[in-house]
């Protein structure tokens, strides 16, 4: 492949990096080897419209995101924090945004 081939998604990302207060409330419920940033490099990627204002799009989406994230590592909900706001959601996760996203694979791009 060459740079002429690359192809540009109309979408950009959002990559959720999560801070401490998520680490705390996983640590909390799982008896195993605390979770720490070190330890747990993950991140997650979602595609999100392009947007004059990421943060907008990010407020838009954090419901979603925040309940996903959760659910990742803990999949009962009944021991999910209560308090899910955007201000909680800003404590406990940072967020990098990507505005152009390439295709580097020749296939079709699959959802589900």
């Amino acid at each position: 492949m060459e740079i002429a081939d690359l192809q540009v998604i109309n979408r950009c990302v959002i990559t959720i990096i999560p801070r401490k207060p998520f680490f705390d409330w996983v640590n909390s419920l799982d008896a195993g080897d605390p979770l720490t940033p070190e330890n747990f490099p993950e991140r997650t990627a979602y595609l999100v419209n392009d947007a004059d204002d990421m943060e907008a799009a990010v407020k838009k989406h954090y419901s979603l995101i925040f309940e996903n994230q959760l659910n990742g590592m803990w999949t009962d909900p009944k021991d999910w924090p209560k308090e899910r706001s955007f201000k909680v959601f800003k404590e406990w996760f940072a967020w990098e945004i990507g505005l152009l996203v390439f295709d580097l694979e020749k296939g079709a791009v699959r959802k589900g």
